[in-house]
């Protein structure tokens, strides 16, 4: 999770796919799916819009929302 702090050049994409696999090493079966969602929650988006944007890169800001929606994804608890 260190990663998710130290990076500074976070497109969407990049963010997505890597918290796919962060969230599927921690046991999440969706993890794709539900890193989508909840960045999408976090930049105040849809699903869709993320991947019309998949190259920009997320602010500061929405770095510091979607952490930990994240963190608390990955310790299984539930999207609400």
């Amino acid at each position: 999770m260190s990663n998710l702090g130290r990076r500074r050049d976070w497109t969407v994409l990049k963010i997505i796919e890597w918290s796919g696999q962060y969230l599927g090493e921690k046991g999440v079966e969706r993890g794709r799916l539900d890193a989508e969602h909840l960045l999408a929650h976090a930049m105040s988006t849809t699903r869709l819009d993320l991947y019309l944007q998949y190259d920009r890169l997320l602010s500061g800001p929405e770095l510091d929302q979607y952490r930990p929606l994240l963190t608390r994804r990955a310790r299984r608890e539930p999207l609400q």
